[in-house]
């Protein structure tokens, strides 16, 4: 055993040297602490911000599988701008942009169905219903091509490694 192993050392020096050594330690601890809480805050910010992207994503999706289905109604339209509202605010231009052309087709689409419907009710002649199904065909496949480009348009505002 060490000589210095025997020396005794006075209980008061003992007790002074654990409390000096208990403000250092529970400040490591304490700071520990803050920054568990800050990696979580930064997860939760992450995961609301993917939600919030993801609901804007699928919202196109669907509007982009009735559009080629069942055909979109002002109802559903109405449905699409308000819960795209805030795209400008979670994803870049490119997104925007996307979501105004969505609009604008799924509102040429529902255009061409209802004056079609009309020319249909009124057995207007075929030459005037052409261009209209027409159009309407087109909107349709547009609609169809779009819904195989969507998940790539939206990959680098949902991968989650990314975020």
């Amino acid at each position: 055993m060490p000589h210095w192993w025997n020396v005794s050392w006075p209980s008061s020096s003992i007790i002074s040297v654990f409390q000096g050594l208990l403000t250092p330690t529970v400040a490591v601890i304490a700071t520990y602490i803050a920054w568990q809480q800050y990696k979580a805050n930064r997860y939760k910010l992450k995961l609301d911000l993917y939600q919030q992207r993801f609901r804007v994503f699928e919202a196109l999706r669907d509007v982009l599988a009735m559009m080629y289905t069942t055909g979109v109604d002002e109802k559903k339209l109405f449905e699409l701008l308000s819960k795209t509202r805030e795209t400008e605010f979670l994803f870049g231009p490119d997104i925007k942009d996307y979501v105004e052309t969505v609009r604008f087709h799924a509102t040429t689409l529902s255009s061409a169905h209802k004056a079609l419907d009309e020319m249909l009710r009124t057995n207007a002649p075929a030459e005037k219903r052409a261009p209209m199904a027409k159009g309407e065909s087109q909107e349709t496949t547009w609609a169809y091509d779009e819904t195989r480009r969507i998940p790539a348009k939206f990959g680098k505002y949902l991968d989650l490694s990314k975020l």
